[in-house]
C-alpha cells in the first residue's frame, strides 16, 4: 500500500486534531481562535472573557482553544464557569508539542494577552503563530510593535471592547484573510534573508575556524 504524501498525512493530522475540538479546517465551519498561556500575572485573560461573553450575547458562534498551565487557571476557570457562555465554546487544554502548530494552523486568528511587566520581552506565543501563518490580536505595549505589524501581521489592542471589534472584524469581516498572505510572504522572505546571512557571514567563519585548529 502506497502510503499519502506529506501534504495530505499533515491536512489529516491537523483534522484530527481540531475534530479533538470540534473544529474544522473546512470552508464554513465555526471559527477557530487559539491562544496561549503560562497562566501568570503577565497575561490577564479578563478582557478576552468581557469581549466572548459580549459576542456571545450577539449569537455569535466561535470556538476558542487556550493552551498551557499556570497558577491562575484555575481563576480562569471560575471566571468562565460564571459566564455560562452559550454560543461559544472555549476549551482550556495542554497540548501535545507535535499538536500544537497543526492547531494554530487551523485558526482563523491568534490572540495574544500578553502585556510584559518590562515593557521589553516578547511572547514566544506570537512567533509561534506567526510561523505557521496565523495572524495574531495582540494586547499593546511598549515594544509589541517588533513583533506584530499593526494591520499587516495583526492588530493590536488596548481593552475588551477593542478585542471584541477586532475579533469580529477578523473573523467574519475578511481582515484575517488578507493578514494571513502578508504573514505568509513575510515570513518567507524573512527566511531566505536568514539563509543568506548564513551563507554569507556565518559559515565562511566557522569554516575559517575549522581551518586554523591544529
Amino acid at each position: 500500500m502506497r502510503s499519502a504524501p506529506p501534504r495530505a498525512r499533515l491536512l489529516d493530522g491537523t483534522r484530527a486534531v481540531a475534530a479533538v475540538y470540534g473544529a474544522s479546517v473546512d470552508a464554513g465551519a465555526v471559527p477557530l481562535v487559539v491562544s496561549s498561556t503560562s497562566w501568570t500575572a503577565d497575561e490577564d485573560f479578563s478582557p478576552l472573557l468581557a469581549a466572548l461573553r459580549a459576542m456571545d450575547a450577539r449569537g455569535e458562534e466561535l470556538l476558542v482553544v487556550i493552551t498551557g498551565k499556570g497558577p491562575l487557571r484555575s481563576g480562569f476557570e471560575e471566571q468562565l464557569r460564571e459566564a455560562d457562555l452559550r454560543h461559544i465554546g472555549v476549551w482550556l487544554a495542554w497540548l501535545p508539542y507535535d499538536d500544537y502548530p497543526r492547531l494554530l494552523g487551523c485558526a482563523s486568528v491568534g490572540v495574544s494577552m500578553h502585556q510584559s511587566s518590562s515593557g521589553l520581552d516578547l511572547p514566544m506565543k506570537v512567533v509561534d503563530m506567526l510561523a505557521v501563518g496565523t495572524p495574531v490580536l495582540a494586547r499593546r505595549f511598549a515594544c509589541i510593535g517588533e513583533l506584530v505589524l499593526d494591520g499587516i501581521t495583526g492588530l493590536l489592542f488596548d481593552d475588551a471592547r477593542e478585542l471584541e471589534e477586532l475579533l469580529r472584524k477578523c473573523v467574519w469581516g475578511g481582515a484575517a484573510a488578507r493578514m494571513r498572505e502578508q504573514v505568509k510572504q513575510r515570513f518567507a522572505r524573512e527566511e531566505m534573508q536568514w539563509q543568506h546571512g548564513w551563507e554569507r557571514c556565518a559559515m565562511p567563519t566557522l569554516a575559517l575556524g575549522a581551518a586554523q585548529r591544529p
